[in-house]
């Protein structure tokens, strides 16, 4: 087969025209993007994570959800948005499954499929979700580490005190214990 009969080949596929040295991914991306779209993560996120152009994640959007692209901001941080004690827990559910599925890898990047994977987990384990695709990929990446300060902004660590785990936040100054046990020490100063 010549170049040119797997460009157009690539363009019938893909939507795509570009030659095959340009892009260095196969089919197997166009799918973790759909997946990823289909669990709504906004098309922004898809083509970073997944290298595909910006405005093929957009049509893809458009093509699944035969709608216009989401709107308004987009969060920074996924730490800013953990308010209630039910987005913590969430959050924490979300963050587990993913650890499980990407293993170490997660603390140098976003592991598409773990992230794909600990979601659609998150969703079989809660009746009624908290939140959608585009909130786990920010806790996702959160839970990377930055390689200028050398620590995540999140990340599950194990309680001093009863040895549950638990999502901490380096934003927020904590001690090195779980939710459940901050309750006990209020519930027994009340005392």
């Amino acid at each position: 087969m010549t170049e040119e009969e797997l460009i157009k080949m690539r363009s019938a596929i893909t939507g795509m025209s570009r030659t095959m040295s340009t892009y260095r991914f196969g089919p197997h991306i166009f799918l973790e993007a759909e997946w990823l779209l289909r669990i709504y993560v906004r098309p922004v996120h898809v083509a970073d994570l997944t290298g595909i152009p910006e405005t093929r994640a957009i049509l893809m959007w458009k093509e699944i959800f035969e709608g216009p692209t989401p709107r308004g901001k987009i969060s920074e941080s996924s730490i800013k948005s953990l308010i209630t004690k039910e987005d913590i827990i969430h959050a924490y559910l979300f963050a587990y499954y993913y650890a499980k599925e990407g293993g170490e890898q997660i603390k140098q990047r976003v592991v598409n499929r773990a992230l794909i994977a600990g979601y659609l987990e998150y969703l079989r384990s809660i009746v009624h979700p908290a939140f959608s695709g585009d909130k786990a990929y920010r806790i996702a990446r959160d839970m990377c580490v930055d390689p200028i300060s050398g620590s995540a902004a999140l990340e599950l660590k194990h309680c001093s005190r009863c040895g549950a785990q638990y999502l901490k936040s380096y934003d927020k100054i904590t001690l090195n214990v779980c939710q459940f046990c901050k309750i006990y020490d209020i519930k027994s100063d009340d005392k």
